[in-house]
């Protein structure tokens, strides 16, 4: 953040927002909406660029004419840089009822990543590998080359979350961190790994730690900043159960809908006062 910017009141914000001041305290609270602590009251200041990363999620324009891209030109992307500046992992629950939507809504993720030369892992499981590198190919993206170089790695359930045939949250959460690890090196920008979920639906020993497997990814996620982490959920495949719990463990939700906050707070944070 620009340290000569002007920070917002609790009042100004209110306006800003045409919300009111509980609502704000509320969502401060929940670490749905960041703000700052100043002076011996601890009083709340917001960030007008926090302000209208939230407009945009909420599928509302920003009102400030500081913001020179209107709420249409905002993507995910953008949000989540603008979101990750204050420590609010970059990880995307993405649901989607059919083949076109999960693309609709995935391909601009992978596309960006990699036309910007960053680095790429996909945990694919209901999609085919030559589905996938023919849809990048159609979008122009030179996939022998990516996977050569390694900036594109794509991997099936059993080289992932199902090795040696059962899911382990602890065996796969140090899988990812040493991926986040090489994918970083490996690009000189930012890193993505997406996964599809649907091998939840194995029946597979284990399974059952899926959503705690989650929930621990914001954690390594804080230590990896540059990295992007989308969980695609596949609505009429999973149930309604499953898909809250996505909800719960991820501080961004994207679907045909819009593109939201999710319902995760971090365990760890104090409560904020009520000022």
């Amino acid at each position: 953040m620009d340290k000569s910017r002007k920070l917002l009141t609790i009042t100004e914000a209110a306006e800003y927002l045409n919300v009111s001041k509980s609502s704000l305290r509320r969502w401060s609270n929940e670490n749905v909406l960041p703000s700052f602590r100043v002076g011996m009251r601890g009083e709340r200041r917001f960030d007008i660029g926090d302000l209208d990363a939230f407009l945009v999620a909420q599928g509302k324009a920003p009102k400030s004419s500081e913001r020179k891209q209107s709420a249409e030109g905002s993507s995910p992307r953008e949000i989540l840089d603008a979101c990750a500046g204050h420590g609010t992992p970059r990880h995307v629950s993405l649901h989607f009822r059919d083949e076109q939507e999960q693309w609709r809504l995935l391909a601009p993720y992978l596309i960006g990543h990699l036309s910007e030369g960053s680095s790429v892992l996909y945990m694919h499981d209901s999609s085919h590998r030559t589905e996938i590198i023919d849809r990048l190919r159609n979008e122009g993206i030179d996939v022998d080359k990516a996977l050569r170089t390694r900036r594109l790695v794509l991997l099936a359930p059993q080289e992932c979350y199902l090795q040696d045939g059962f899911f382990a949250a602890d065996r796969m959460l140090r899988f990812i961190r040493k991926q986040a690890a090489t994918l970083l090196a490996n690009s000189s920008i930012k890193a993505m790994i997406t996964g599809e979920m649907t091998w939840f639906l194995t029946g597979a020993p284990g399974v059952e730690q899926m959503l705690a497997y989650e929930r621990e990814l914001n954690d390594l996620l804080q230590d990896s900043p540059q990295l992007t982490i989308v969980c695609q959920y596949h609505l009429k495949r999973l149930n309604s159960e499953t898909t809250l719990g996505a909800l719960l463990t991820h501080p961004f939700a994207h679907s045909v809908e819009g593109f939201r906050h999710g319902l995760y707070m971090d365990p760890l944070s104090a409560p904020a006062n009520s000022v």
